[in-house]
């Protein structure tokens, strides 16, 4: 009778393999983005940067365009937002998480990419974008808002979440661009400034009953 394989010499399943090579492709995709932007970025280029076959590619990503999406958006699936039992916490935790996260050149430059090709093809590439990744960031945002709203600390109609969402992510994002990285100092002063924003609009609310 045979001897059972030893761990060493059994087969890995095939899962962890796959998810392992879609990772691969993803990074690659991003460096391939944010070098050449989105009109000069090809799936042969990206299977090359990756060390697989442009089918390997092509089986999970039917275009470049939803590769390049799917690549930059699955990044921000890393920030996992827990209740810090306050809103101002709550900021802290889920700013400071994509601020990291938009501080790595090829997030920020992929992403910074994507938006410019949005601009050109607002129909195409800009109605992806908006229904995937803009959809996931404000998601960061409006789930701190909710919190907050369940434990009675803002008002309901008090707050646009689309518009904070867009005063977050672009702020973040211009800084991770211009300076190379959003900081904790850089954090902590805009979450300073849109908690100032909050009470002003709140004593002016309050001052109009």
């Amino acid at each position: 009778m045979p001897s059972a394989p030893t761990p060493s010499t059994k087969r890995p399943p095939g899962r962890p393999r796959r998810a392992a090579t879609e990772q691969a492709i993803a990074d690659a995709a991003r460096v391939v983005l944010a070098r050449e932007g989105v009109a000069r970025m090809s799936i042969e280029q990206v299977a090359q940067e990756a060390g697989v076959a442009k089918t390997t590619v092509y089986r999970r990503w039917p275009s470049k365009v939803e590769l390049a999406v799917d690549a930059v958006a699955a990044t921000f699936d890393a920030i996992t937002l827990t209740d810090q039992g306050s809103l101002l916490a709550d900021l802290h935790e889920g700013i400071g998480q994509a601020a990291a996260l938009l501080s790595d050149p090829s997030i920020s430059g992929a992403y910074a990419a994507l938006l410019a090709e949005s601009a050109r093809d607002p129909h195409g590439v800009g109605t992806l974008v908006r229904g995937t990744l803009a959809e996931k960031l404000h998601g960061i945002v409006g789930d701190c808002v909710q919190r907050g709203i369940a434990r009675g600390e803002i008002d309901p109609g008090s707050v646009d979440v689309d518009l904070l969402g867009d005063l977050v992510v672009g702020t973040v994002l211009h800084r991770a661009l211009m300076t190379g990285a959003a900081d904790a100092d850089f954090v902590e002063a805009l979450i300073a400034l849109l908690v100032d924003v909050a009470d002003a609009r709140a004593q002016k609310r309050a001052g109009s009953r």
